[in-house]
């Protein structure tokens, strides 16, 4: 039976002895997370302003892979999110019919980057496009 009361006494002189010394217990805070995506969003317009519905865009790495797709809505808007991506610089390509455009940014693990593209008229000319309702 004394031995309970002996290790309750035991327990709280270390208690006491590290408050002496000044030493105290912090819980290691735990890491956040790392985001592993790019977002990147914007619209697509035509020279005059006018938006362009479902225009075709690429997200495009470094190394030239498609890492993402979408097609605007018809407010000429759209959005991707590519997982498991990583830093780096990024080609964003607009496409419908022969009218393209691109541009590159560069990309950070995390980020959210809103963006214009404009269509440049193809061959056939911004009459055609206008008339076709691009």
């Amino acid at each position: 039976m004394t031995e309970k009361p002996l290790g309750i006494i035991i327990a709280l002189l270390a208690i006491v002895l590290l408050a002496l010394l000044g030493m105290t217990v912090t819980p290691t805070p735990t890491p956040t997370p790392t985001p592993d995506y790019v977002t990147v969003s914007g619209t697509v317009t035509v020279p005059d302003g006018m938006s362009v519905e479902s225009v075709t865009i690429q997200l495009i790495d470094e190394s030239g892979a498609i890492v993402g797709s979408a097609v605007t809505g018809t407010d000429g808007t759209f959005q991707i999110t590519s997982a498991n991506a990583t830093a780096g610089t990024y080609t964003i390509t607009a496409a419908k019919g022969d009218a393209a455009g691109s541009v590159q940014v560069g990309l950070g693990l995390g980020d959210n980057v809103g963006i214009v593209l404009s269509l440049v008229r193809g061959s056939a000319g911004m009459d055609y496009y206008k008339d076709k309702g691009v």
